[in-house]
């Protein structure tokens, strides 16, 4: 474990280093998987202030998508949730920072387990912006954080690669392309 960090804002972020316990060649082989499925599979676009920023959502048989889910199972946050979506996001450089949001509905996991949000980092300098500041992320890095965590994707002047995992608790689910900006939410 790289280091557990908890914050007075209510929320708990962790960050672990996951990508060499699960994939022999650890994270240049995880690089490499994403890269050969940027060229290979259609991306989508992602709410952004421009359009550098998409997503291709990792089928179950994809190799990125079950490194990742089976070393996040190993964690003792799997008991009582199961993986939603799970996307390779890519930012091309001179990608713009997204808006803040949170990535589930303000009123879920209140009354227990919260939702958790995965960024996990295929590269050095994968970040993620919260109010108060900026966590970065090396290669093989990973930053789990809970629902109530307002945060936005960070701008990119080169180009980045990473996974992004929902990771709802069996009551919730995550509607996909679902976004709550949070000028919608907190007024």
């Amino acid at each position: 474990m790289r280091s557990t960090q908890k914050f007075s804002f209510f929320y708990i972020m962790i960050m672990i280093r996951i990508i060499p316990d699960i994939l022999s060649g650890g994270a240049d082989t995880l690089y490499r998987l994403a890269t050969d499925t940027l060229k290979e599979e259609v991306f989508s676009t992602v709410f952004n202030p421009d359009v550098r920023r998409s997503q291709f959502k990792l089928p179950c048989s994809h190799p990125l998508y079950h490194a990742v889910t089976c070393a996040l199972e190993k964690t003792t946050l799997s008991r009582g949730r199961y993986f939603g979506d799970v996307y390779l996001m890519h930012s091309e450089a001179g990608c713009e920072q997204q808006e803040f949001h949170l990535d589930y509905k303000p009123d879920s996991g209140r009354n227990g387990k919260r939702q958790l949000s995965v960024l996990v980092a295929l590269e050095d300098g994968t970040r993620l912006v919260l109010k108060s500041h900026t966590v970065e992320l090396n290669a093989g890095d990973c930053c789990i954080f809970d629902s109530s965590v307002v945060h936005a994707g960070a701008a990119y002047a080169k180009e980045n690669l990473r996974i992004f995992v929902y990771w709802p608790t069996n009551r919730d689910t995550h509607p996909e392309n679902a976004t709550y900006l949070e000028r919608d939410i907190i007024k």
